[in-house]
């Protein structure tokens, strides 16, 4: 079975698009908005924001404000794009052993090639909706990329500063030991 990661890259792309429509007729004072994707590459989807649920969780004199502003943990909504997510593990599921050595239990050069696909197509899309007429109807939403446990202050510093520029970053950079 081999994985088209054109399709995926197309297909993530329209989800992102409904998702982000979506989210922003529901909740009118969306501020951040990212795209998350497991480590094991089996589940992707959206986690959001709101200035409502921010203000709920920590006021901006607090010391947890940062860590309430940009940890996706916590987050008030959760959308996980279910079939994109099937047809991820339904890959990894054809070929196991291809994947995660059986005696060792850690992931295989070809589960890490696989990985690096994935996170590119992801990088691209995330830039993609960046530069969509959904973004350009929301300019202040802060769009980011993440893969949960893996990528480091570094990691996210780079996708965070591409996706919403310079002046939008130095707060994250300022404030990324708070939450990661």
């Amino acid at each position: 079975m081999e994985f088209n990661y054109n399709k995926f890259s197309n297909d993530l792309f329209q989800e992102l698009v409904t998702a982000l429509q979506k989210i922003t007729e529901e909740h009118k004072d969306l501020y951040a908005f990212t795209l998350s994707c497991s480590r094991d590459v089996r589940s992707i989807g959206v986690i959001a924001n709101t200035k409502t649920y921010l203000a709920k969780n920590a006021d901006e004199q607090s010391e947890d404000y940062w860590y309430y502003k940009y940890c996706e943990n916590e987050w008030e909504i959760f959308d996980t794009f279910h079939t994109l997510s099937k047809d991820m593990s339904m890959f990894l599921e054809s070929d196991p052993d291809k994947f995660t050595n059986p005696n060792t239990y850690f992931f295989t050069e070809e589960f890490d090639e696989h990985f690096d696909r994935i996170v590119a197509a992801c990088d691209e899309v995330i830039s993609r909706l960046r530069d969509s007429k959904g973004k350009q109807e929301h300019p202040n939403i802060l769009l980011n990329f993440n893969v949960e446990d893996y990528f480091n202050g570094d990691d996210r510093i780079k996708r965070f500063k591409m996706l919403n520029g310079k002046e939008a970053a130095k707060e994250y950079e300022e404030h990324i030991e708070d939450f990661v």
